[in-house]
């Protein structure tokens, strides 16, 4: 009797720790960059995971994801961008900057970033971006 007690405990706080984890919602982490202007790790459904003076994401539900910076003082048109698909991206694909689409309504604080499949239709895809 005693075995199968300590296996109820066990599965009891092992559903305890999930449901607190799992249940559990929380803002984008931020991330030590300092060489770098902004940063984000973008999750496929528009999710920020990680960031650096990046404080939302829209996502279309299709390719086309809108990344805005909050600090004011960075200027994307003078900037150098690198994007790159995370690890759980679908192989084959790509990502890309391309300032200036009217998706994002053209502001000026909004970094578009656009996921594609193999044969250049939009996807959605984890991503990472960085802001130089």
């Amino acid at each position: 009797m005693y075995p199968s007690s300590l296996a109820r405990c066990a599965a009891l706080g092992v559903a305890a720790f999930t449901l607190v984890t799992v249940g559990a919602v929380s803002a984008a982490a931020d991330v030590y960059a300092p060489y770098t202007q902004a940063a984000a790790h973008v999750g496929r459904d528009g999710t920020l995971l990680q960031s650096k003076n990046i404080d939302t994401v829209t996502w279309n539900g299709g390719g086309i994801y809108c990344v805005h910076v909050s600090d004011p003082d960075i200027n994307l048109a003078d900037s150098v961008f690198t994007a790159t698909l995370g690890e759980n991206a679908d192989r084959g694909g790509s990502v890309q900057v391309a300032l200036g689409r009217p998706e994002c309504g053209n502001d000026p604080h909004t970094i578009p970033v656009i996921s594609a499949t193999q044969t250049g239709n939009f996807a959605s895809n984890e991503f990472y971006l960085t802001v130089q």
